[in-house]
């Protein structure tokens, strides 16, 4: 079943994965499964008790971040997914092209023309063009 479903994901153009615990990873999965796909493996201890290869480890359920309330998962990532998959040209980045953007002129720092204590009058040249305008005080 994990031979078929991935394959259909690479078939589309997508990168594929597997995503398990330590137990049924070594119970039920066969030795090609084991080497052919990228694996997190999910083993909640202080220190990862697989020997064979792991792209990503989730150490735990019950991690804490500032600015969320509960309880998050802990990860390590031992590879570069994004950047494995960006050159590959899978995940639909086949379809992108990168190309060279002009350089961008140093501009010239706006000088205030008249001011109040809350507002300023400015003109900005860039690339010969004059631009003017107010700016409020934040």
């Amino acid at each position: 079943m994990v031979r078929a479903f991935c394959g259909e994901l690479e078939k589309a153009g997508y990168f594929a994965g597997l995503y398990m615990s330590r137990s049924p990873f070594n119970s039920y999965m066969e030795d090609d499964i084991k080497t052919r796909y990228a694996l997190w493996l999910a083993e909640y201890c202080s220190q990862l008790n697989y020997s064979g290869a792991v792209g990503m480890w989730q150490k735990s359920s019950t991690g804490r971040v500032s600015g969320i309330s509960g309880n998050v998962d802990m990860n390590e990532c031992y590879i570069d997914y994004a950047e494995k998959i960006k050159s590959a040209g899978l995940n639909g980045f086949s379809d992108c092209q990168i190309v060279d953007a002009p350089p961008i002129a140093p501009v010239a720092p706006a000088l205030p023309k008249s001011k109040s204590e809350n507002q300023a009058t400015v003109e900005v040249n860039i690339n010969g063009e004059t631009y003017s305008g107010k700016l409020n005080k934040q």
